[in-house]
């Protein structure tokens, strides 16, 4: 699968790439939505990885406009979120359709929420 990994911080960004890569996907980055959305409409993205709290914020609000363009997409996608989320921010990713994981995280915990994130969008 073409994963596309969203995060402005290149170790994080790279330790999630790497991880991934382990598990047979293949992978691009991404440092800003800017940048993301380039990279989605160039095509060929399966799922991903979105760090909430980047540069220029409004993640979120970038999010719920992949789901109305891309509905299957946000539904394989997996945001992760070092700072603390508020049960409403929780609440409308989950009505995207996309998962959820706090940094930090271990690399298995990784692994197996994105495992669960994929299935659940195939069972849909």
């Amino acid at each position: 699968m073409r994963v596309l990994v969203v995060d402005d911080e290149p170790y994080v960004a790279d330790l999630i790439q790497q991880t991934l890569e382990s598990e047979g996907h293949r992978c691009i980055a991404a440092a800003s939505s800017d940048e993301a959305g380039r990279a989605i409409d160039a095509g060929g993205v399966e799922a991903m990885t979105l760090d909430l709290c980047m540069p220029g914020g409004r993640v979120i609000e970038w999010l719920e406009v992949l789901t109305r363009n891309h509905p299957d997409l946000a539904r394989r996608t997996l945001v992760v979120s070092g700072a603390s989320v508020t049960d409403r921010e929780r609440e409308r990713i989950g009505a995207c359709g996309a998962g959820f994981l706090a940094k930090p995280f271990r690399l298995e915990r990784l692994k197996d929420i994105f495992r669960g994130q994929i299935a659940s969008a195939a069972a849909d």
